[in-house]
């Protein structure tokens, strides 16, 4: 179906603004949603309109940044990583970002996967995506405040392989910092 503002309208492309493109859509069978990519005056801003099953506007968010489209749960609902920290945030589970999609991170194969509440000594705060593996970085809360575990996947999100508990210097000297783009040791640089 056309993307459309009112029935009455022809519809738009990528010609029409210079201050947005439409760069994804969900199908939820009687509606759809919409994600605006801002351009020029609206960069780094997106908007998500919801549809009726024809495509006509039925109603819209207004513009939002990244953060607020990841609070949102739009990663979830587009498998788009607004924030590049290689999750897509929003859903039951922790997912990865694969090169086919989002992928859940799982201990085995049977395992149904875990969240941000699953265990009250770690959260998963990042992942890198290797193609055939995944590299996820384990803050650790509580006990395990100050450390990091990074876990090795394959391809389906399940494990292989971890690190165990590292301290916060020990993973910027392992060089976790620079493959997960963050800054670890909270100093304001990356890498050694």
């Amino acid at each position: 179906v056309t993307l459309k503002y009112k029935s009455s309208h022809s519809g738009w492309n990528d010609d029409t603004s210079n201050h947005w493109n439409v760069i994804a859509a969900k199908n939820n069978s009687s509606s759809f949603q919409v994600l605006f990519d801002g351009t020029a005056k609206n960069e780094g801003l997106n908007e998500v309109w919801t549809t009726n099953a024809n495509g006509i506007h039925t109603s819209h968010t207004g513009w939002m940044t990244d953060a607020q489209a990841v609070a949102e749960g739009y990663e979830n609902t587009f498998t788009k990583d607004f924030n590049n920290d290689g999750l897509i945030s929003g859903g039951s589970y922790y997912q990865l970002l694969g090169d086919n999609g989002a992928v859940t991170l799982k201990y085995r194969s049977s395992h149904s996967g875990w969240n941000d509440d699953t265990s009250n000594h770690w959260n998963v705060i990042a992942a890198k995506n290797n193609s055939s593996s995944f590299q996820v970085l384990f803050d650790g809360t509580a006990k395990n405040e100050g450390l990091n575990e990074v876990w090795t996947t394959n391809a389906n999100g399940i494990h292989t392989s971890h690190t165990g508990w590292m301290t916060d210097a020990q993973a910027v000297a392992e060089g976790y910092e620079s493959i997960f783009n963050l800054d670890i040791n909270n100093n304001g640089s990356i890498g050694i």
